[in-house]
């Protein structure tokens, strides 16, 4: 009976582990072709001002889809007119930025507001075509040029 169970409890844990990776690996994968979607469709958005650069994404979504988080990189003037690390908390309508009193509403000109908060709704509604499910996840706004300062989106978020 002992040598059955040495057989099975291998092959049961292989199992577990491929379920277990082709999982993680799901959320991942539909994260990042919701994110590569919105970028394509975000190509040439923003106008001169705030032109679309590029789109990153992060977060261990294997534990829990709510620790994704999407970054999206402007040009143009976007250090003058957005503050660092501008975000939509998740769901949230409008965008806040930190402060010394913790995170708060950022004030923005309606043009600004309004180009950010169509970009938040094309990331958005990509990540739900590609089969995101639950909350939005928090969608962040940031100009190229401070991030490329830090030395890349790894030295920056972190």
């Amino acid at each position: 009976m002992l040598g059955h169970l040495r057989k099975a409890i291998p092959v049961a844990a292989a199992l577990l582990t491929v379920v277990g990776v082709v999982s993680c690996n799901h959320k991942e994968r539909v994260l990042d072709r919701g994110t590569q979607s919105a970028g394509r469709k975000l190509k040439g958005q923003g106008g001169p001002s705030l032109p679309f650069d590029y789109i990153i994404c992060y977060g261990v979504v294997d534990i829990d889809p709510k620790h994704a988080t999407v970054w999206a990189m402007l040009g143009g003037r976007a250090d003058v007119l957005l503050p660092p690390y501008l975000g939509f908390r998740k769901g949230a309508p409008l965008p806040e930025a930190p402060t010394p009193a913790g995170r708060r509403p950022a004030t923005l000109d309606p043009v600004t507001l309004r180009t950010i908060t169509d970009m938040r709704d094309v990331i958005a509604t990509e990540l739900q075509l590609a089969g995101w499910q639950g909350v939005v996840p928090w969608i962040g706004f940031e100009a190229e040029s401070r991030v490329a300062g830090a030395g890349g989106a790894f030295h920056y978020f972190k």
